[in-house]
């Protein structure tokens, strides 16, 4: 991706414009709506950030405060070596990309060969707005979300 971005900057560039931002808007981000393109590029344009990335938080029970492995002989310890969280309300909260479905980067940043540059700030997105399809199922679930938003209740 981080090619096609370079291209699409350099191309805007031989047509006369300097983009003072490039956004990314992924194809497998279906639910994603204008209110978040506009919000991620308004908190670009407000924050002096270097990168703004759409992210959902992660449910609490996947946060690296509830992962447990099996080791060796079969037994389960947590994943983290820190006291293990149980109350919800008290375990950190955690983001992951989703998708992600809106990504602005400075033109900087693009050239450096980064999409990523030294400050990212989130942009945070629903669950429901933050399916990204990589397997089949995940169509199942865009589905289930878009008749939800629609009223169809199933």
């Amino acid at each position: 991706m981080l090619d096609v971005l370079r291209h699409a900057l350099a191309w805007a560039r031989e047509e006369g414009d300097e983009p003072c931002a490039v956004v990314l808007l992924q194809p497998t981000s279906p639910l994603r709506r204008a209110e978040h393109i506009d919000g991620a590029i308004d908190l670009f344009l407000s924050s002096q950030a270097d990168t703004v990335v759409s992210v959902v938080q992660v449910p609490h029970q996947y946060g690296p405060a509830s992962l447990l492995q099996i080791d060796s002989n079969g037994q389960l310890h947590p994943y983290m070596d820190q006291p293990i969280v149980l109350r919800r309300q008290e375990k950190p909260k955690y983001y992951a990309r989703n998708g992600p479905a809106v990504l602005v980067i400075k033109p900087q940043v693009l050239e450096a060969g980064q999409l990523y540059g030294n400050i990212v700030r989130p942009f945070e997105m629903e669950c429901a707005d933050s399916v990204d399809i990589d397997v089949k199922d995940d169509v199942a679930l865009a589905e289930f979300w878009l008749l939800r938003r629609r009223g169809h209740h199933s």
